[in-house]
């Protein structure tokens, strides 16, 4: 029996501009490319591709697009700094995606913390009656004016419609279409693992390594999921359910992996709402820095409380070797 003969790259037909030009229009580097230059029109530094360490496996992922933008909290030295930071991760969908969403029982409540971290790790005032260390977004009051505390309906299920031929070949040929999560849960958990790792950086004690007692480091990290065709909100509510064609939902993921465990909110978004969302985080951003700004002296008195404290810490565990 002859053995098929496989035909090496010298042997390979070269595809034609068309077929090259359909290949990359059903990838998403079109995709990436075509919001890469409405984020930098944001204020936005991007990096399409940026690579980030799996936390499961230690090797490297890639999140599609990364951007940051830095903000100076006073004048313009960059000393003490404000992060924001977006994830994002491309899909081309060719067909709608579902998104399954219920009314929020507790609309106060964030169930997908907001990912602030870095230093100062919180606020502790000694002329305060309340004990102990209060976060920073509940003691600037994100909760008045952050688009996480205004979540009405929350999905946490989603699904793509996939068009099934019938009877292909046939005069009585025909579509059905059927549902399917392919391709989509691996988006959202490489979304996941690049936020937690991103906040994690953010973490990261800088305090004693560089002896920057004084020197406030904050950020928020925004894990964001485009697409580029129609995505749709399906309402549950009881035994009834409407459909309706959206450009932004919240999606609500939890995740339990060997390194993470939590809830994520992470914002769905169709490409032509790109540049509306942008706005409002930048909005979110400025009332942030503005904030941050008024009460500098006291969170670089929570950056030296946290020299101290991780200072204690590190010289007791080398005492107790």
């Amino acid at each position: 029996m002859n053995k098929a003969v496989i035909p090496n790259d010298f042997d390979l037909p070269k595809p034609t501009t068309e077929q090259i030009k359909k290949a990359i229009e059903h990838s998403g580097y079109l995709l990436e490319q075509r919001i890469c230059p409405i984020i930098e029109r944001h204020g936005f530094l991007t990096t399409p591709n940026e690579q980030y360490q799996d936390q499961d496996t230690g090797k490297s992922r890639e999140i599609d697009v990364h951007a940051i933008k830095l903000n100076s909290l006073y004048r313009n030295e960059f000393t003490d700094i404000f992060e924001t930071i977006l994830l994002i991760e491309c899909k081309n969908n060719q067909t709608p995606v579902v998104f399954f969403t219920q009314e929020n029982p507790i609309p106060e409540l964030v169930f997908g913390y907001i990912d602030l971290d870095g230093y100062p790790d919180g606020i502790y005032e000694k002329e305060s009656e309340s004990e102990g260390v209060t976060s920073i977004e509940d003691y600037f009051h994100f909760e008045k004016f952050h688009h996480y505390f205004k979540v009405k309906w929350i999905a946490r299920q989603f699904c793509q419609m996939r068009p099934r031929i019938i009877a292909k070949g046939n005069r009585n040929q025909k579509i059905e279409w059927e549902v399917s999560h392919e391709g989509l849960y691996e988006s959202i958990e490489g979304l996941i693992k690049a936020t937690d790792f991103y906040s994690s950086e953010l973490k990261r004690s800088i305090v004693l390594e560089e002896d920057t007692k004084d020197f406030i480091h904050l950020g928020i990290v925004y894990p964001i999921l485009l697409f580029s065709g129609q995505i749709f909100e399906c309402r549950v509510k009881g035994r009834n359910y409407r459909i309706y064609e959206r450009k932004h939902l919240t999606f609500y993921k939890e995740i339990q992996s060997k390194t993470l465990q939590g809830t994520y909110h992470i914002d769905v978004v169709q490409e032509n709402y790109l540049s509306r969302f942008l706005s409002i985080v930048n909005e979110e951003n400025d009332k942030i820095v503005n904030r941050l700004k008024r009460k500098r002296d006291l969170l670089k008195a929570n950056v030296e409380r946290n020299f101290e404290e991780e200072k204690k810490n590190t010289d007791t565990s080398a005492n107790n070797r």
